[in-house]
């Protein structure tokens, strides 16, 4: 949620688009009140959707340039986890899926969750730079599967703390200095 609405404050704020964001996010507690107090103080709008059919009407009513959807964060093989079926219905327009995965996430696990999610997601978002001393496992997701580094994310301000996966930002997360 954090990530996404980093992305949405960049698009609006510095690259002037217009933005909306969905949550599909019915489950965490609180959920809905962030996203709307971010889309108050950053200036989209924001809708909920509990269901695949009121996610198509949103998305096919939207008169925004760039939309971005949040999920719940659970597994896919979590029967109320909605994305695949809210993306089915999409073929008209062009889509992009982007994993999260924190930086201190083992290499197996990081290379489990591009399977569990495959074939939706088109790249990959590092997160929770800040809380981790060594990154080395989750560079096993995008290497084992061809996914691009689309995004590094290195604290919790919005929107400072994003950034592009630039191989310079890369390899510093990956060989930091030693002080």
């Amino acid at each position: 949620t954090t990530t996404l609405a980093k992305m949405a404050a960049r698009a609006t704020l510095f690259c002037k688009r217009r933005v909306r964001v969905i949550s599909l996010d019915n489950f965490r507690v609180g959920a809905v009140e962030q996203w709307r107090r971010y889309a108050e103080l950053i200036g989209f709008p924001f809708d909920v959707t509990p269901n695949a059919g009121a996610f198509h009407r949103v998305v096919h009513n939207n008169s925004e340039e760039l939309l971005l959807v949040d999920t719940a964060g659970r597994s896919p093989s979590d029967p109320e986890a909605s994305l695949p079926a809210c993306l089915s219905g999409l073929r008209d327009l062009k889509s992009e899926v982007l994993l999260v995965l924190p930086a201190w996430l083992r290499a197996r696990d990081a290379e489990r969750a591009v399977q569990q999610y495959s074939p939706a997601p088109t790249g990959i978002v590092i997160t929770k730079l800040d809380e981790t001393d060594q990154v080395g496992g989750v560079m096993h997701a995008p290497l084992g599967s061809n996914l691009p580094l689309t995004y590094l994310c290195d604290g919790a301000r919005v929107p400072e703390d994003i950034h592009d996966a630039a191989i310079d930002r890369v390899l510093d997360a990956i060989f930091p200095e030693q002080a």
